[in-house]
């Protein structure tokens, strides 16, 4: 996330999760609920005071957090000195801002399954038609859970 700007403090390092300009999809972060999110962080930041920032950081945002376990912001530190800039952050997060895009997969693959198209090719390999009506409902539960947290 070296883009001219010298990013020396973890807090700052922590924020990039909720700014859109670092990611890399299309998807506005402006969200209500982050429910997981895993941060691999390169650069040599001791591994203490990252924990203790992301603590700091549920804390100054306490609302946004609905977790669906105890540790839904997890991490990792690598002492390897990235490429570019001094410290390297790559996070992977699921929040609500992500439910229009489950929703146009859903949809999708709804009708496809319900044309049963390629549905052939998957049989032929070995699959069942069952593993197709799962996956569907695999989806719709992916919709709803974040409804049963609140």
């Amino acid at each position: 996330f070296d883009d001219g700007e010298k990013h020396k403090s973890i807090p700052s390092i922590t924020d990039i999760i909720r700014e859109s300009r670092y990611s890399f999809t299309t998807c506005e972060i402006k969200m209500k609920h982050l429910y997981t999110c895993f941060a691999a962080i390169r650069g040599g930041i001791p591994t203490y005071d990252i924990k203790a920032q992301i603590h700091e950081f549920i804390k100054k945002f306490p609302d946004q957090f609905k977790f669906f376990y105890p540790d839904g912001l997890t991490f990792s530190s690598s002492n390897a000195s990235p490429t570019y800039g001094q410290y390297n952050v790559t996070a992977i997060c699921n929040g609500d801002y992500m439910t229009p895009y489950y929703k146009k997969i859903r949809d999708k693959f709804t009708a496809m399954f319900r044309r049963k198209a390629f549905l052939h090719w998957y049989i032929n390999e070995g699959m069942d038609e069952t593993e197709f009506t799962e996956a569907e409902s695999h989806l719709d539960d992916l919709l709803l859970e974040p409804e049963d947290y609140g």
